[in-house]
């Protein structure tokens, strides 16, 4: 805490944020407050500069857990509490005190030396802070995506790392070098362990490694989503998109009635909300990606014909909201890529 700002300093406002945690079936984990800073409110090259942070992909994800379900090996899932306050600040950042903690009134101001939820530069720094302790550890960056670690001992045993912002998955043939691992990780970041993987980023995992198999499910996403946009008491259907669709620009409204139309038809259901809830299903439910990137082609202006559609998709999911996207192994032999491309 300083008494007053330095000369040229301005500080950057704060909040607190209460929110529920939950698991990948909805249930209710405990409750969190985070004091947040207000970061729109910072000048770019002043306070701060670099903000880009990489995230796993999905599809780094997806072949991360296929693989480790065709090896059978050990897969556990550890949250860093409270992440971005790990990373330590490169610029100078002072923030207001929020209201409901107590101070020593006005004119006192906290001295950030570490990232805030919130800040331009947090994610960026806490994704510095986490890959400097993982390399060391001994592991090293993957070329494809740099939130994928892998790190080899002798004896051709390898453990991986997955990164997710604060979710880190690990995997490995030995258990004893997971526990390792996380014991190493908890010198450094006070960490929750989560015992073997069983949700992550909204998605629920299933595993039967009986049959060196892994089944994703984002049911409880998709029924949020359903409630949503107020479609629980939909006709369930059983295709995502007719056979002999018509979607086109033409059904796009040009006049003033077809867009007062169009807004008395959707009420309170923002159409490119509906398709990035549909595009973020579409990760564990390859079925409806080609007509959800059809509805998307519409989001500068869509019409009813267009929302119909994506009102469709969501009676689709609803229908088969209990579909899993299955992985590991299919058949003996070794595990092999497949990918297929169109013509470009």
């Amino acid at each position: 805490m300083v008494d007053g700002l330095p000369k040229g300093q301005k500080a950057v406002d704060s909040h607190i944020v209460f929110h529920k945690k939950q698991d990948g079936h909805e249930n209710l984990i405990k409750f969190k407050a985070h004091i947040v800073a207000k970061g729109f409110s910072q000048i770019p090259g002043e306070d701060f500069m670099d903000t880009f942070s990489s995230v796993a992909k999905f599809s780094t994800l997806w072949i991360f857990l296929a693989y480790v379900t065709y090896l059978d090996w050990d897969l556990y899932h550890v949250d860093v509490v409270t992440a971005y306050l790990h990373g330590p600040l490169d610029e100078e950042i002072y923030m207001t005190i929020p209201e409901g903690v107590e101070n020593l009134g006005s004119g006192y101001y906290w001295k950030l030396k570490k990232a805030l939820y919130g800040l331009k530069q947090a994610g960026r720094q806490w994704k510095k802070r986490l890959h400097e302790v993982l390399i060391k550890f001994g592991f090293i960056c993957t070329f494809a995506d740099d939130c994928l670690y892998i790190k080899r001992y002798e004896g051709n045993i390898t453990l991986l790392i997955l990164v997710y912002v604060d979710d880190i998955a690990i995997a490995g043939p030995d258990r004893c070098h997971i526990i390792s691992f996380k014991s190493f990780l908890g010198k450094d970041f006070e960490i929750t362990d989560l015992g073997e993987l069983k949700h992550m980023l909204g998605v629920l995992v299933t595993r039967d490694r009986s049959r060196h198999l892994i089944y994703l499910n984002q049911s409880a996403y998709i029924q949020r989503t359903i409630a949503r946009f107020g479609l629980e008491n939909s006709t369930l259907v059983s295709i995502p998109l007719a056979v002999k669709h018509d979607l086109t620009l033409s059904q796009s409204p040009t006049t003033e009635a077809e867009k007062h139309a169009f807004e008395d038809y959707a009420g309170d259901i923002h159409y490119l909300s509906l398709v990035g809830s549909l595009l973020f299903a579409t990760q564990t439910r390859p079925d409806i990606q080609f007509v959800v990137g059809l509805v998307a082609q519409f989001s500068n202006n869509p019409g009813i014909a267009h929302l119909k559609t994506a009102k469709c998709i969501l009676c689709y999911l609803k229908s088969t909201v209990d579909y899993n996207l299955v992985l590991g192994k299919r058949e003996e032999g070794k595990f092999n890529l497949v990918r297929w491309s169109d013509s470009n």
